[in-house]
């Protein structure tokens, strides 16, 4: 299948001249080439982040492929100066929206809202104390097309500090299937791209682990595509590996809960819970003893 003669119209040709930047999170060098137009709005929610996001937007808008429109939720910051700074960073280099919230309601509701205010055919999301490699559309999105799937994801990096990005090659790709992710969550909120009039939103109830619970229930029909290859990455070190032994457990009780949520509402059986529980309970003790190893390592 020719990516290029998809009917969807995706792209639209224009030439882009992209400045260097003190955040870039690629190796590559892109300052001057022609640039390809995705129709893709990107959903970036922001809460207090005004140390992080500019170089969340750096990456977005250094993309070899270039989003149609990056929307900005602020969840309530309690200080939302910096929004005024946004527009004039970004410029003319993509279509951007910013929304303000009165209040703090979370990164759940903050990605619906963003989602609901979206006008193109797919949808990218990101954090904003993350960042993507400059190819990561251009190498995603035609894979995601051309294997006729309504999401899609990739690997990730927890901490850039430490580890780079590997070199960019024709990656291998395979599909995951609900069943597979009752058993490990193998996407990361920052690697994934979904088509927007199928994709289901964030659970709002759930504190933690929400954005697990909607990769399930955006599989429960059709295979999501994972990428091996990763295309985006964060600045922190993994909750196993912190020592943060309260963070440990509220991700473990989010999981449980999420389960107990998709079994409440019919969409996993009893047997597909209960296994999917077990599993989690039986790999909480193996991540506290790695994060206590980790902590003595450290000492």
């Amino acid at each position: 299948m020719n990516f290029f003669s998809q009917r969807e119209y995706l792209f639209s040709l224009e030439l882009s001249f992209l400045p260097e930047s003190a955040f870039a999170c690629s190796p590559s060098n892109h300052e001057r080439q022609i640039s390809m137009r995705a129709d893709v709005s990107v959903i970036l929610p922001s809460f207090n982040s005004e140390g992080t996001i500019l170089r969340a937007i750096d990456s977005i808008i250094s993309q070899t492929l270039l989003p149609e429109e990056l929307v900005i939720i602020d969840d309530g910051s309690d200080s939302p100066d910096y929004l005024a700074r946004i527009p004039y960073y970004i410029g003319h280099r993509i279509k951007h929206k910013i929304i303000r919230l009165p209040q703090n309601r979370g990164a759940s509701h903050a990605r619906n809202i963003g989602v609901t205010h979206a006008s193109s055919t797919y949808l990218a999301f990101i954090d904003a104390d993350d960042c993507w490699h400059v190819d990561k559309l251009n190498i995603q999105l035609p894979l995601m097309v051309e294997s006729g799937v309504n999401l899609s994801a990739h690997r990730y990096i927890s901490n850039l500090n430490t580890t780079s990005f590997p070199p960019t090659s024709l990656p291998r790709s395979n599909f995951v299937y609900y069943q597979q992710l009752l058993l490990k969550n193998h996407f990361a909120t920052p690697t994934v791209v979904a088509r927007k009039s199928h994709f289901l939103g964030f659970d709002e109830n759930l504190k933690r682990m929400e954005d697990y619970k909607c990769w399930l229930e955006n599989t429960l029909t059709d295979p999501a595509l994972l990428i091996d290859l990763a295309l985006a990455g964060g600045f922190k070190r993994p909750i196993g590996q912190s020592g943060l032994s309260a963070n440990m457990h509220a991700m473990h009780r989010g999981a449980i809960s999420a389960f107990g949520s998709l079994y409440r509402e019919r969409k996993i059986n009893l047997f597909e819970c209960a296994l999917a529980m077990t599993v989690e309970y039986a790999k909480y003790p193996v991540r506290v003893a790695r994060a206590t190893l980790s902590r003595h390592k450290e000492i």
